[in-house]
């Protein structure tokens, strides 16, 4: 038997045309299953899937995610689908800027997705948007080596877009990324992501140009709490902070482990497994290993000792 939790939130999903109990199905060791999916959000569109189990191993899909859990215990997420396709140009908001005597137009459009042109009278350049943008703004920055830089800065769903283009006679992209809070100036530009986390951390990372791209010359962090948990969340508190590189952090919850040490441990993991059908260990956490439609989970145990984490035992 396989056992499935469909990782789906308050999104609709019907399995073989039922709905699910804790969205959690437990199959044969060899079936298909119909997948009739359903997102919440506005304008997100509808999947149908076909869901194969063969030797309690659910195979992968390019529209799912598939996390093996072990003991037969797997996790299924989808992938985002085009939202609101269009065969027709559909504009959003558009900016114009003059510098140098060049006018600049900026557009952001649907069709087929979202994207962002930024054009001149004879250039044209395309950017890929995650999501729909609003209140474009773009200016000019002069710097010093005498090149010119257009900063274009949108709001991204809850976020805020930048791409950072350089441009002589022609268009060179060298940064486009999305944060809480962007802010460019003239020698950097400086990305906030507040975290959400057990240390309530936000991280601040600081982009220089370096060679014709962006390269990260620090990462600050501040919190806005201290760190106050019981020693069975002690884990995650330690995982998150290696996850992000805070350092100090990890020193302060792990101070007799070296960190060399936690990384030939933890590797490279992507997220920490937080299903509910997975039984709870105390100081036991499952992170997540692999990219694309497949991946793994790698289990460790914490031990925790006068309020710091001792050792870390794979299981």
């Amino acid at each position: 038997m396989a056992t499935i939790y469909f990782d789906v939130g308050d999104d609709f999903l019907l399995a073989d045309g039922k709905t699910l109990q804790d969205n959690t199905l437990t199959t044969p060791p060899n079936s298909i299953v119909a997948l009739s999916y359903m997102p919440a959000k506005s304008g997100a569109l509808a999947q149908l899937v076909k869901l194969i189990v063969r030797d309690n191993i659910v195979q992968a899909h390019d529209r799912l995610v598939v996390i093996d859990c072990k003991g037969g215990i797997f996790c299924v997420r989808f992938k985002e689908a085009s939202i609101g396709i269009s065969t027709d140009k559909q504009v959003l908001c558009e900016e114009f800027i003059t510098c140098d005597d060049t006018e600049h137009c900026l557009t952001c459009y649907n069709l087929g997705g979202y994207h962002l042109s930024v054009e001149t009278e004879n250039e044209l350049l395309v950017l890929d948007c995650p999501h729909a943008l609003s209140d474009l703004q773009c200016r000019a920055i002069p710097l010093s080596q005498g090149c010119q830089l257009l900063s274009v800065t949108a709001k991204c769903l809850r976020k805020k877009f930048l791409a950072v283009l350089e441009y002589q006679d022609d268009y060179t992209v060298l940064l486009q990324c999305c944060g809480d809070d962007v802010e460019v100036c003239e020698d950097c530009v400086r990305v906030t992501d507040d975290l959400h986390d057990m240390c309530g951390r936000k991280m601040h990372r600081y982009l220089t140009l370096c060679d014709g791209s962006y390269v990260v010359e620090k990462v600050e962090f501040d919190y806005d709490r201290t760190l106050r948990c019981c020693d069975s969340l002690l884990c995650y508190a330690l995982v998150e902070s290696y996850f992000v590189g805070d350092w100090d952090m990890v020193n302060s919850i792990a101070p007799s482990i070296p960190v060399s040490s936690l990384t030939n441990t933890l590797g490279d993991f992507s997220e920490i497994l937080s299903i509910p059908i997975v039984p709870y260990r105390r100081n036991r956490l499952g992170l997540v290993y692999g990219a694309g439609n497949y991946a793994k989970v790698k289990y460790f145990d914490f031990l925790v000792r006068d309020g710091t984490i001792q050792r870390i035992l794979t299981v």
